[in-house]
């Protein structure tokens, strides 16, 4: 480092034996003239994006999917396992995301199956598009209710019980 030293030309790197041709320096200080630019868009750093926007641009730039998470809400993990596996499921995917309750079968509208479905089809969306793990309280309070026996609590402590994840996958797949 030349600390403190203005190079204005070519004699001024004489006092610096060590700077011969072909060495690699690296300049500090700031450029004359023009050739300085703002940038064209406005710069956004990772540190300011929000975990949807840092998923959204690393799955545009470099082809990377960040996988969101399930967060246990008391002994759903056999829920999140299962869902998490359905979701790799690309054309039960599809047809979740495409499921659209639409005129042509409202009068399906209080039917468990749809009601699930539906759910199913956020929780999809969220899988999908999140960044970080999340709480899928909306999918597991419609799964309880169409499925009651994933209701069921302890009598001691009031918690929900374990449930075994075989057992979900199969109503879940009565369902889709």
């Amino acid at each position: 480092m030349a600390k403190g030293k203005i190079i204005k030309d070519e004699n001024g790197w004489s006092a610096y034996p060590a700077v011969k041709d072909g060495i690699q320096l690296m300049l500090m200080g700031t450029a004359e003239g023009k050739e300085l630019k703002n940038p064209t868009e406005n710069i956004k750093f990772v540190e300011d994006m929000t975990p949807e926007e840092k998923a959204t641009a690393l799955k545009q730039k470099a082809g990377i999917v960040i996988p969101a998470g399930l967060e246990n809400l008391g002994n759903t993990c056999y829920m999140n396992s299962v869902m998490q596996s359905l979701k790799r499921v690309n054309e039960l995917k599809s047809a979740i995301q495409n499921f659209d309750l639409d005129a042509s079968n409202r009068g399906m509208a209080g039917d468990p199956s749809v009601a699930l479905t539906q759910s199913a089809k956020g929780l999809m969306n969220d899988l999908e598009n999140k960044g970080e793990s999340f709480s899928p309280f909306q999918f597991v309070q419609t799964m309880r209710t169409v499925f009651p026996m994933f209701d069921e609590r302890d009598e001691k402590s009031g918690h929900h019980k374990q449930q075994d994840a075989d057992e979900c996958y199969s109503q879940f797949l009565s369902c889709f």
